[in-house]
Protein backbone atom coordinates (compact mmCIF):
# COMPACT_ATOMS: atom_id res chain seq x y z
CA UNK A 1 0.00 0.00 0.00
CA UNK A 2 1.66 3.24 -0.96
CA UNK A 3 0.80 6.20 1.93
CA UNK A 4 1.45 9.90 1.28
CA UNK A 5 3.55 11.46 3.20
CA UNK A 6 1.61 14.66 5.00
CA UNK A 7 4.25 16.99 5.43
CA UNK A 8 3.67 18.40 2.07
CA UNK A 9 1.08 20.11 3.24
CA UNK A 10 1.31 22.61 6.25
CA UNK A 11 -1.11 24.20 8.03
CA UNK A 12 -0.32 26.03 11.32
CA UNK A 13 -2.74 28.67 12.78
CA UNK A 14 -0.75 31.41 14.25
CA UNK A 15 0.16 30.19 17.66
CA UNK A 16 2.46 26.98 15.95
CA UNK A 17 4.33 28.78 13.23
CA UNK A 18 4.25 32.18 11.72
CA UNK A 19 4.03 31.72 8.37
CA UNK A 20 3.29 34.58 5.76
CA UNK A 21 2.66 34.57 2.06
CA UNK A 22 2.70 37.40 -1.07
CA UNK A 23 2.35 36.86 -4.45
CA UNK A 24 4.83 36.39 -6.82
CA UNK A 25 6.45 39.46 -7.55
CA UNK A 26 7.74 39.46 -11.66
CA UNK A 27 11.14 37.70 -11.76
CA UNK A 28 10.11 34.95 -9.49
CA UNK A 29 6.98 34.73 -12.03
CA UNK A 30 9.25 34.94 -14.80
CA UNK A 31 11.29 32.37 -12.97
CA UNK A 32 8.03 29.71 -13.52
CA UNK A 33 7.57 30.37 -16.50
CA UNK A 34 11.40 29.61 -17.49
CA UNK A 35 11.02 26.29 -15.98
CA UNK A 36 7.95 25.34 -17.99
CA UNK A 37 9.76 25.90 -21.06
CA UNK A 38 12.67 24.18 -20.10
CA UNK A 39 9.75 20.78 -20.09
CA UNK A 40 8.28 22.08 -23.07
CA UNK A 41 11.20 22.19 -25.07
CA UNK A 42 12.69 18.91 -23.90
CA UNK A 43 9.29 17.13 -24.73
CA UNK A 44 9.98 18.91 -28.28
CA UNK A 45 13.73 17.69 -27.89
CA UNK A 46 12.50 14.60 -28.16
CA UNK A 47 9.72 14.39 -31.21
CA UNK A 48 6.85 15.09 -28.61
CA UNK A 49 4.12 17.21 -30.06
CA UNK A 50 2.46 16.92 -26.35
CA UNK A 51 1.13 19.76 -25.40
CA UNK A 52 0.88 20.34 -21.60
CA UNK A 53 -2.71 21.86 -20.46
CA UNK A 54 -2.16 22.62 -16.77
CA UNK A 55 -4.56 19.75 -15.72
CA UNK A 56 -4.79 16.23 -14.62
CA UNK A 57 -4.05 14.95 -18.84
CA UNK A 58 -0.18 16.03 -17.91
CA UNK A 59 -0.06 13.83 -15.60
CA UNK A 60 1.24 10.96 -17.65
CA UNK A 61 2.97 13.03 -19.35
CA UNK A 62 4.80 14.39 -15.92
CA UNK A 63 5.78 10.95 -14.92
CA UNK A 64 7.37 9.57 -18.15
CA UNK A 65 9.79 12.47 -18.24
CA UNK A 66 10.22 11.73 -14.82
CA UNK A 67 10.65 8.02 -15.02
CA UNK A 68 13.32 8.50 -18.35
CA UNK A 69 15.49 11.13 -16.11
CA UNK A 70 17.59 12.92 -15.78
CA UNK A 71 18.31 14.64 -19.08
CA UNK A 72 21.51 16.49 -17.40
CA UNK A 73 23.86 16.85 -15.23
CA UNK A 74 21.82 18.56 -12.48
CA UNK A 75 19.15 16.08 -11.86
CA UNK A 76 17.98 18.05 -8.88
CA UNK A 77 17.43 21.38 -10.83
CA UNK A 78 15.53 19.35 -13.36
CA UNK A 79 12.73 17.72 -10.32
CA UNK A 80 12.26 21.22 -8.93
CA UNK A 81 11.63 22.02 -13.08
CA UNK A 82 9.34 19.18 -13.12
CA UNK A 83 7.57 20.10 -9.64
CA UNK A 84 6.96 23.38 -11.01
CA UNK A 85 4.65 22.17 -14.11
CA UNK A 86 3.24 18.89 -11.80
CA UNK A 87 2.53 22.27 -9.45
CA UNK A 88 0.62 23.30 -12.10
CA UNK A 89 -1.69 21.01 -12.33
CA UNK A 90 -2.63 20.94 -8.66
CA UNK A 91 -3.10 25.03 -8.98
CA UNK A 92 -5.59 24.36 -11.51
CA UNK A 93 -7.39 21.40 -10.33
CA UNK A 94 -7.17 22.17 -7.00
CA UNK A 95 -7.95 26.42 -6.89
CA UNK A 96 -4.46 27.01 -5.68
CA UNK A 97 -2.21 29.88 -6.63
CA UNK A 98 1.37 30.29 -6.29
CA UNK A 99 3.05 32.59 -3.65
CA UNK A 100 6.28 32.93 -1.39
CA UNK A 101 6.12 31.61 1.78
CA UNK A 102 8.18 32.67 4.28
CA UNK A 103 8.31 30.86 8.08
CA UNK A 104 11.12 30.84 10.63
CA UNK A 105 12.84 28.12 8.40
CA UNK A 106 13.12 30.52 5.25
CA UNK A 107 11.39 31.07 2.02
CA UNK A 108 9.81 29.09 -0.70
CA UNK A 109 7.92 29.09 -3.76
CA UNK A 110 4.33 27.25 -2.90
CA UNK A 111 1.00 27.14 -3.41
CA UNK A 112 -1.77 28.66 -1.36
CA UNK A 113 -5.44 27.72 -1.45
CA UNK A 114 -6.73 31.24 -1.21
CA UNK A 115 -5.91 32.83 2.19
CA UNK A 116 -5.85 29.91 3.94
CA UNK A 117 -2.82 28.33 5.67
CA UNK A 118 -3.11 25.76 3.34
CA UNK A 119 0.06 25.27 1.78
CA UNK A 120 1.64 22.82 -0.94
CA UNK A 121 5.65 22.80 -1.76
CA UNK A 122 5.22 20.59 -5.42
CA UNK A 123 8.55 21.85 -6.09
CA UNK A 124 9.92 19.98 -3.17
CA UNK A 125 7.67 17.01 -3.27
CA UNK A 126 9.09 14.81 -5.75
CA UNK A 127 12.81 15.44 -4.52
CA UNK A 128 12.00 14.53 -1.05
CA UNK A 129 10.53 10.96 -2.36
CA UNK A 130 13.39 10.16 -4.77
CA UNK A 131 15.98 11.08 -1.53
CA UNK A 132 14.26 8.33 0.64
CA UNK A 133 14.35 5.88 -2.73
CA UNK A 134 10.60 6.04 -3.76
CA UNK A 135 9.63 6.14 -6.93
CA UNK A 136 6.92 9.02 -7.04
CA UNK A 137 3.79 8.03 -8.78
CA UNK A 138 2.64 11.68 -9.53
CA UNK A 139 -1.07 10.56 -10.10
CA UNK A 140 -1.15 8.92 -6.81
CA UNK A 141 -0.07 11.68 -5.21
CA UNK A 142 -2.44 13.83 -7.17
CA UNK A 143 -5.22 11.54 -5.85
CA UNK A 144 -4.40 11.79 -2.06
CA UNK A 145 -3.25 15.28 -2.23
CA UNK A 146 -6.78 16.07 -3.80
CA UNK A 147 -8.37 14.03 -0.89
CA UNK A 148 -6.07 15.74 1.86
CA UNK A 149 -6.87 19.56 0.43
CA UNK A 150 -10.42 18.99 0.05
CA UNK A 151 -11.01 17.73 3.32
CA UNK A 152 -8.90 20.53 4.77
CA UNK A 153 -10.61 23.25 2.85
CA UNK A 154 -14.04 22.21 4.47
CA UNK A 155 -12.47 22.05 8.14
CA UNK A 156 -13.46 24.50 9.75
CA UNK A 157 -10.49 24.95 12.31
CA UNK A 158 -8.42 25.45 9.30
CA UNK A 159 -7.26 29.02 9.83
CA UNK A 160 -9.16 31.50 6.96
CA UNK A 161 -11.62 29.54 6.47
Amino acid sequence: MKVLILSVILFFSGAIHAMDSRGLEIKEKEGLEQERIWIIDLLKGHGSHIKLNKNKSDLSTLQAILDNGPYTHDAESELIVLGTVYGDVLASELGLRWVVVTDEDGTDIGLQYKNTKIFLFPRDMIIKRIEKNEEPDLSFMFNELKKIVEGMINDPEIEGN
